[in-house]
């Protein structure tokens, strides 16, 4: 647990307290397993109860 106090405090130092929402601690990109997440898309973070993500735009345009 200490260790990810730690980055969070170092992701703040590096990008300054801003007013924009940061997620952590889940498998995203070069893990196991790995979920896609798309890049510029709307969403909607709901960061109650364990916290979603629901997107709100397709990933990919046809």
């Amino acid at each position: 647990m200490k260790n990810k106090a730690c980055r969070g405090k170092v992701v703040i130092l590096i990008i300054g307290d801003t007013n924009i929402p940061i997620l952590s601690n889940f498998d995203i990109g070069h893990t196991f397993p790995s979920h896609v997440f798309p890049i510029g898309i709307e969403v909607k973070l709901d960061t109650t109860q364990g916290g979603t993500i629901t997107f709100l735009e397709d990933g990919v345009l046809e």
